[in-house]
């Protein structure tokens, strides 16, 4: 009993540290923002104590050397004072992750994932009833972050003080409400892709939840989300459905602008940002990636390093009025890493269908939204989407079974 009793302790002591560690709101806050890195070494440390979880781990070594290594040859190739703790911040949030599914059992980590989104959509959806609703501004700890930016919070769930930012949308316990819509999105995912019956109740919550996060990109990219549980079903179901997200793709495609200007419209202070060509927010989005790139071609080997990256695009946003922060993870990886951050994208890609949980075509659809979502935000220190992919690697029973595995996805998918 003892034993479980420890178990339990350091399963919530770790599980804190990952929400923390996680573009969480309390990393962010001044007095706060330094304990971040000691916390996560101390629960590897705790990790490290555990027993291993059965079952061959190849896959998974692959991934945890995927996201380390290049980190750390960038930092030797260009020493600073910047890369070398950016790097060493960024290596424990990785080990910690990668401990966590070296622990426990894919399947199990998935559900905390759902749960833990769950528990904070319940805080924060009371939260946005009260203040939205009922119109009840409640006397919360109002406290400030390294920007200058105040949060009311309650740790599980924060609002932002500074109505003119996102009002009162809900974002969670993450540090903007566009990040916490990109994990419900996932968790809504996640749920499709682990139970063949999905809690309707579960359900409901992510969803109620996501459409308060005021997200557009959030909200436009829900039937992604919903679409991996309606590909999940098999025979001529999956076929009629793949069949009109592609024609719906194309629609949407050849008629963006006119669907987007209907949209604004209907809600212009969700959409109209979409339409605006000179909103901070969308050329943000358009551009990030771009200037990642051009920071790529111009040192391709090892890149800048994790922090020399960072230093150098917040020079080039401090000087830019069209530009305000990061928000790609994928093409940042290339700056920072050079070209060994093609393997962090390979090893993305391969987690999602490593799964095996999925038909080719829903894991295709949930790849697609993954991608999205770690663009659309800097995803690039976060414990919670480590721990998905190496959770994703997990499924599989080694290198071998996960390649052999892709023959049997596509045998199963013509079967069904």
């Amino acid at each position: 009993m003892g034993v479980r009793l420890d178990r339990l302790f350091v399963g919530l002591f770790v599980g804190a540290t990952v929400c923390l560690n996680s573009c969480s709101a309390i990393s962010t806050l001044k007095g706060f923002s330094g304990i971040c890195f000691p916390l996560a070494v101390l629960a590897c440390v705790a990790l490290l104590f555990l027993p291993d979880r059965e079952g061959d781990k190849s896959a998974l070594m692959v991934g945890v050397l995927a996201f380390s290594v290049p980190p750390v040859f960038s930092a030797l190739a260009n020493p600073s004072y910047s890369n070398i703790t950016n790097t060493t911040s960024l290596l424990a949030v990785v080990f910690l992750a990668y401990l966590c599914a070296r622990k426990e059992d894919p399947e199990s980590l998935c559900k905390v994932f759902v749960s833990v989104m769950c528990v904070t959509s319940v805080f924060s959806l009371a939260l946005w009833v009260v203040l939205n609703i009922a119109g009840i501004d409640l006397p919360l700890p109002i406290l400030e972050n390294v920007n200058g930016v105040h949060y009311k919070t309650i740790i599980i769930a924060s609002q932002f003080e500074e109505t003119y930012i996102e009002g009162n949308n809900s974002m969670g316990f993450f540090w903007e409400s566009g990040v916490f819509a990109s994990y419900l999105l996932l968790a809504i995912a996640v749920e499709f892709m682990l139970q063949s019956k999905v809690s309707k109740l579960r359900l409901s919550l992510l969803i109620a939840t996501l459409l308060t996060t005021g997200s557009t990109a959030g909200i436009l990219l829900l039937p992604l989300a919903l679409s991996v549980g309606l590909l999940k079903r098999g025979g001529k179901v999956r076929i009629a459905i793949s069949l009109s997200l592609l024609i719906v793709f194309i629609v949407v495609l050849v008629n963006f602008s006119s669907i987007i200007a209907e949209l604004a419209k209907i809600n212009p202070s969700l959409f109209s940002k979409l339409t605006d060509a000179d909103a901070v927010t969308r050329l943000t989005r358009l551009q990030s990636p771009s200037i990642c790139w051009d920071l790529f071609v111009q040192s391709p080997v090892l890149g800048y390093g994790y922090g020399g990256a960072l230093d150098v695009y917040s020079a080039y946003v401090a000087s830019n009025s069209t530009v305000d922060s990061l928000t790609t993870t994928s093409f940042f990886q290339l700056a920072a890493f050079g070209i060994l951050g093609f393997a962090m994208w390979l090893v993305t890609t391969w987690s999602v269908f490593a799964t095996r949980r999925l038909p080719a075509t829903a894991a295709f659809v949930l790849l697609v939204m993954f991608v999205i979502v770690i663009n659309k935000e800097p995803h690039t220190a976060s414990a919670l989407t480590y721990m998905l992919i190496f959770a994703f690697l997990s499924f599989g029973e080694g290198l071998t079974d996960l390649i052999s595995g892709s023959k049997h996805e596509g045998a199963n998918e013509k079967q069904a």
